[in-house]
């Protein structure tokens, strides 16, 4: 049993020096924080679970064994997962043939998450949650950021004067600007106004809490109102709420973010978007 318990910590801790050289040489490529923690997170992840399961290293688990592990992970997720162990095994001339791992869609979550209707926002916007909470449903809707972008603005990003917001580093490497509505202007100050944001305090960060806190969050809002909600739907409600706002979709890409217009199409193009039309013009 000693033995084991050594030979699993030695491969742990073989596995956290190669994902901290990984993670290291992503951001020297300039990858994103957001970017980063992700990999770093399912890496990490996998690296316990792989070693609990088969007592191999990240580098030496083979296809069948990595199937295994696939299955474990919901369908949503399982694509990711993929992604990041096929970049992490390439980076060490260790690749593997993953046309041979196989998502599996588990019953739990078969069903995909869908963009809300108007109703439900509404629903969710007189729901009796925490302030912070509130805001932070109200920045998804009103913005369409995404979730790692989000948790990591900042007093300065979010400026009321200009009712801007301003969005450094994003995914797409560029800086934009999102206007901010009533709504969300009135979520922030009911959480900061009393705070009295001084100057030197600007830099700190919105939120107390990470990515993963944050999803949480937006999962449990979303129950109260009897709908699976997820932040990225609430990205795509955005999109095709400002697209039928006003018909265009360079418009739309650029608040989004998108470096191709074909990635904006896709929420667009949308069988959401027939049903959301609908809903608005039945009044």
């Amino acid at each position: 049993m000693l033995k084991t318990r050594t030979t699993k910590r030695a491969i742990q801790k073989n596995n956290e020096n190669n994902i901290s050289e990984y993670i290291e040489i992503k951001a020297s490529q300039g990858y994103c924080s957001s970017t980063l923690n992700t990999h770093k997170k399912y890496l990490n992840h996998a690296s316990k679970t792989v070693t609990k399961m088969f007592h191999v290293s990240l580098l030496d688990v083979d296809e069948k064994q990595l199937q295994k592990y696939v299955s474990l992970s919901r369908s949503t997720t399982a694509k990711t997962r993929i992604s990041i162990l096929k970049s992490f095994r390439e980076y060490f001339d260790k690749p593997l043939n993953m046309s041979k791992v196989h998502i599996v869609v588990r019953s739990d979550d078969a069903t995909p998450v869908q963009a809300p209707l108007p109703e439900k926002i509404a629903e969710l916007y007189e729901l009796d949650i925490k302030p912070i909470y509130s805001f932070l449903l109200a920045l998804l809707i009103e913005t369409g950021v995404r979730i790692g972008k989000a948790v990591s603005l900042t007093h300065n990003d979010f400026n009321v004067d200009l009712g801007l917001l301003v969005l450094e580093h994003t995914k797409g490497g560029e800086q934009r600007t999102v206007p901010l509505t009533d709504e969300l202007i009135s979520k922030y100050r009911t959480v900061f106004e009393n705070s009295q944001i001084k100057s030197d305090r600007k830099n700190e960060r919105l939120f107390k809490f990470g990515d993963s806190q944050a999803l949480k969050i937006v999962q449990k809002i979303g129950k109260m109102v009897n709908i699976r909600l997820s932040p990225h739907a609430l990205r795509k409600y955005f999109a095709v709420r400002e697209y039928y706002k006003t018909k265009d979709i360079v418009h739309v890409q650029g608040l989004l973010g998108h470096k191709n217009a074909l990635t904006t199409s896709k929420y667009l193009n949308s069988n959401y978007y027939k049903i959301y039309s609908a809903f608005m013009e039945r009044g």
